[in-house]
């Protein structure tokens, strides 16, 4: 009983990590950054193909909506990197909690179309601007500088380190429950109360 719930638990949290290839860990879902002030951007590989290997060099922007541009950001080897920080134009939108940041691969294709891999929605405050009079300046192209060329990943997975961690939680929480379980049965048996129990009882 006990291992059919560990792995169907296990089997719903794999499901879980493996939505997505690079997987966002910053900006947060619910979590805000200020107008004129850094951001940080964080993410890593959760074992998925496009591998971030593969996915390498990206453009990146601010957005909101349906793709809608808010502001370009600095292209990144995303390979090699796992962390960089951006400053919003304050004028270049509103108050909102309707943002995101969007990852477009330079190079790796999913279904024929450039991989895109996006952040949850977060909110930016003391932004002066207005999504319908997108700035200029903040929208402008940023070309891949030569600095950012792409080379051999040295980032390795994170699924095999999540899983293995999600494999040991789970087996120790079995090992706990199974010998409290054991407890209760050799005490009841002694007793033979079920009211022996009543200081044992796991949850």
């Amino acid at each position: 009983m006990h291992f059919a719930l560990f792995y169907s638990l296990l089997a719903l949290e794999y499901a879980t990590l493996a939505r997505a290839s690079l997987y966002f860990l910053q900006p947060a879902r619910g979590s805000s950054c200020t107008g004129g002030s850094p951001c940080t951007v964080r993410w890593l590989d959760d074992g998925n193909a496009p591998l971030l290997n593969a996915v390498g060099v990206v453009t990146a922007a601010l957005y909101t909506g349906k793709m809608q541009l808010v502001q370009t950001l600095q292209p990144v080897d995303t390979a090699n990197v796992l962390s960089y920080q951006f400053t919003p134009i304050p004028e270049a939108g509103p108050n909102s909690e309707n943002y995101y940041v969007a990852f477009t691969s330079n190079k790796a294709e999913v279904n024929g179309t450039r991989y895109i891999g996006y952040s949850p929605f977060f909110t930016l405050n003391g932004m002066t601007g207005d999504f319908d009079k997108p700035l200029a300046q903040a929208t402008a192209v940023i070309a891949i500088p030569a600095t950012v060329s792409h080379s051999a990943g040295t980032i390795l997975p994170a699924t095999i380190t999540i899983l293995v961690l999600i494999i040991v939680y789970r087996v120790i929480q079995h090992i706990y429950l199974a010998f409290h379980h054991l407890v209760c049965t050799l005490r009841i048996s002694l007793c033979y109360s079920s009211r022996c129990c009543h200081y044992w009882r796991v949850g």
